[in-house]
Order: structure tokens, then sequence, then C-alpha cells
């Protein structure tokens, strides 16, 4: 079983095609490495992000359209 196992809406995980591009934020001073990023497609991919983070005891930050101040956490939901 993947150690992603349990999120769902677009997935990307460090060193996958895409996470350069994805990992960007509004903020550009800052440049951090979340281990994985979820684009969440509905409701259900959130509460699945945040019931894995949980599970996993893995921090994680909410942000809208790839903006966010905050950079230093494992996993980051897009909505």
């Amino acid at each position: 079983m993947p150690w992603t196992y349990g999120l769902t809406g677009r997935v990307i995980v460090e060193g996958e095609s895409g996470y350069e591009e994805a990992r960007l934020d509004f903020n550009t001073r800052i440049s951090k490495f979340p281990k994985v990023i979820v684009y969440s497609m509905n409701e259900q991919d959130v509460a699945n992000a945040v019931i894995w983070a949980r599970k996993n005891n893995v921090p994680f930050r909410v942000r809208g359209g790839g903006h966010s101040n905050e950079a230093f956490l494992l996993l980051t939901v897009d909505l």
C-alpha cells in the first residue's frame, strides 16, 4: 500500500513530474518543499486529506489557487 493511500483528488508527491510548479507559492521569497500536494476536485478530497493528515500525524495547510503565506508543512491541500 503506498504511503499516500487514502488521499484523493490530484495527488503530487515530491520528485514527481509537475511537483516543482505545484509547490510554488504566491510568496516567492519562501521556498519550501511539502512531501505531498493535493489538488482537491470536491469537498470529499479535502475531507480525505484532513483525515489522512490526522491519521498519519502530518501537519498540513490549505491554500486557495496556489496562494499562501505559510510554507512550512508536509501536506498542502489546494482548493
